[in-house]
C-alpha cells in the first residue's frame, strides 16, 4: 500500500471492511468516530497503478498532512469542498485533477465540513510510466510525462468519466477484474496522451481571469443540472459575452456547452441508477426532462444501453 494512503487510514482509524464489501475486489476501509465517517477502497493494479474510489463526510473542516508518494495522480470530484490548502488548490466538483510528482512530498489536505467528499482516483506509478509503456509500447517516460505536464490542472475529460463510472460498477471474477482494471489504466492514459495532441494542434490562451470565472459557472453548472441553463444565463454569471464565453468555457473544459450539459447529466443518472431505487421518470425529472422518452434516448446514445437495462447490469 502507498504511504499516502497508510497514513490516511491511520490518521482516521479506519478499520478493513470484512463483510458486505461495497467493491469486493477493492480492500475496503471505513470509519465512524466524532471526526465523521466514510469509506475508502483501495485496489492495487499490480505494480503499475493504484485505484481508489472515497465517499467520507466530515463533520468539522477536515486537516490532515501525508506523504505522497512519486506518481501521476488523477482525481475526479463528484462532490467536495475545499479551500486553497488542497494540494490542487481551490477544487471544484465535476472535475478532474491531474498532479505529476517526481519526488515524495508532503501535502496539507483541508476538506470543508459537511459536504460530501466523493472522489474517484488513479495513481499511474513509476514503473507504469517508466517501465512498462517503453517496454510494450516504445513510449519514453520523458516523452509520457513532458506531455502530461501540457495538461492543464482541471480537466474534464467524458470518457474518462466514463471509464471511471465502469470501475466503480464492475462486477465479475477475480481473474477478470485483473484484466478489466489492468485495460482501464491503460484506456486512461492513451485518453490523457489524445487530450495532449489536442492540445498541442489548437492551443488555447486563456486569462486567469476569465479561467477562475468559467470554473465558477461550472461548479454552479454542475450544482443546477435540473434547471434551463441557457447560454446568455451562463455567460452574464461569467461576465462575458455569449461568444466569448462559448469560446472560453470549450478552451477550459474541451467541450462545447450543450455536450458538457448531457455529459454532465448523463454523469448523474448513471449514479443515481446505480445508487438510489428512483424511478427512471424521477431521474429524468430531476436533471430538468419533461419526457422520460427522450431522457432515455438521451441516456441509451450515451451508454449504449437504456436505464433500467443499465440498472440491472
Amino acid at each position: 500500500m502507498q504511504k499516502s494512503y497508510y497514513a490516511f487510514l491511520n490518521h482516521t482509524n479506519s478499520d478493513i471492511v470484512k463483510k458486505d464489501n461495497p467493491y469486493p475486489h477493492f480492500k475496503t476501509y471505513a470509519f465512524s468516530s466524532e471526526i465523521g465517517r466514510g469509506y475508502s477502497a483501495i485496489y492495487d493494479v499490480g505494480s503499475y497503478a493504484h485505484i481508489c474510489i472515497a465517499d467520507h463526510l466530515y463533520y468539522d473542516d477536515f486537516k490532515y498532512t501525508v506523504p505522497s508518494d512519486e506518481g501521476i495522480y488523477l482525481q475526479q470530484y463528484d462532490s467536495i469542498a475545499s479551500d486553497k490548502k488542497y494540494p490542487a488548490g481551490r477544487v471544484y466538483a465535476g472535475m478532474q485533477y491531474i498532479q505529476h510528482y517526481t519526488n515524495a512530498k508532503t501535502v496539507q489536505y483541508v476538506i470543508k465540513k459537511e459536504t460530501p467528499a466523493s472522489i474517484i482516483g488513479l495513481q499511474l506509478n513509476p514503473e507504469y510510466y517508466g517501465t512498462y509503456l517503453k517496454n510494450t509500447f516504445g513510449i519514453t517516460e520523458e516523452n509520457f510525462c513532458t506531455k502530461i505536464s501540457l495538461l492543464p490542472k482541471e480537466n474534464y475529460i467524458p470518457e474518462i468519466s466514463f471509464i471511471l463510472n465502469q470501475i466503480r460498477k464492475f462486477s465479475g471474477t477475480e481473474a477478470s477484474a485483473k484484466l478489466f482494471f489492468k485495460s482501464k489504466v491503460d484506456e486512461i492514459a492513451a485518453l490523457l496522451l489524445r487530450r495532449t495532441e489536442n492540445i498541442q494542434k489548437a492551443e488555447h490562451s486563456v486569462f486567469s481571469a476569465d479561467h477562475a470565472a468559467i470554473m465558477q459557472t461550472i461548479e454552479f453548472i454542475n450544482k443546477n443540472l435540473h434547471k434551463k441553463l441557457p447560454l446568455e444565463t451562463l455567460a452574464k454569471m461569467s461576465c462575458m459575452s455569449p461568444s466569448k464565453f462559448k469560446y472560453v468555457f470549450k478552451a477550459v473544459t474541451g467541450f462545447p456547452l450543450t455536450d458538457y450539459l448531457v455529459n454532465k447529466k448523463m454523469e448523474k443518472a448513471c449514479s443515481l441508477l446505480l445508487n438510489t431505487n428512483m424511478y427512471v421518470a424521477n431521474i429524468a425529472q430531476s436533471l430538468g426532462y419533461r419526457s422520460t422518452g427522450y431522457f432515455s434516448a438521451c441516456f441509451e446514445k450515451y451508454t449504449g444501453m437504456l436505464p433500467n437495462e443499465y440498472r440491472k447490469r
